[in-house]
């Protein structure tokens, strides 16, 4: 119901914009479940927007794009395209999407020595906030952590720390909680047989 209205109110936008309070969680959801058609339509709305916060928006939701493909497309638009201060952080949303967040982490490390050349240092650290989402599998993160001990940034050092506790943090608690967790849940919400 939720994504059907989302998908309505994205299709209605020229008659009705969609209203600044909502608009992104609006993009988001019409994105999650988006294939080409919206891509290329949240991209053309990110080249030439009526606002500096459509752009924004719009350059955002780019990353809550599913499909494999449209996440490569991201990364390699924030490595090219988008501007130098913004690129980390789009990045940072496509590490923490589920679906393409893994992929992501090899382009990253693929393109670890472009990084403090393309993009300002103090936005590195916050870039790599985005890799707390890589808790699962386990083997992920410790390949994840590896690397970024392995191969140190010049800024943030203790952000950078503080990141891979998370990290370390979220695998603990998957260890923890991820075999009940599910049952819980299904409990609490009433969602039994």
């Amino acid at each position: 119901m939720i994504r059907a209205e989302a998908a309505r109110r994205f299709a209605g936008r020229a008659e009705a914009p969609l209203h600044g309070d909502i608009a992104s969680a609006v993009l988001d959801i019409v994105a999650a479940d988006g294939g080409s058609d919206e891509y290329e339509a949240y991209l053309a709305h990110f080249r030439n927007p009526s606002t500096p916060q459509e752009k924004n928006r719009y350059l955002d939701a780019l990353a809550s794009f599913g499909d494999a493909g449209l996440g490569a497309r991201t990364f390699a638009l924030a490595m090219t395209e988008v501007r130098s201060q913004d690129a980390p952080f789009l990045i940072r949303l496509l590490l923490v999407n589920r679906e393409v967040g893994p992929a992501t982490w090899e382009r990253i490390v693929g393109a670890w020595d472009e990084f403090p050349k393309k993009f300002p240092s103090n936005t590195l650290p916050r870039m790599l906030d985005g890799i707390r989402a890589l808790c699962a599998p386990p083997e992920l993160a410790t390949g994840v952590t590896s690397f970024i001990e392995a191969h140190p940034l010049a800024a943030g050092g203790r952000t950078i720390e503080q990141i891979l506790e998370r990290l370390a943090m979220s695998v603990a608690f998957g260890r923890r909680e991820g075999p009940t967790m599910a049952t819980t849940l299904s409990e609490v919400l009433g969602l039994d047989g």
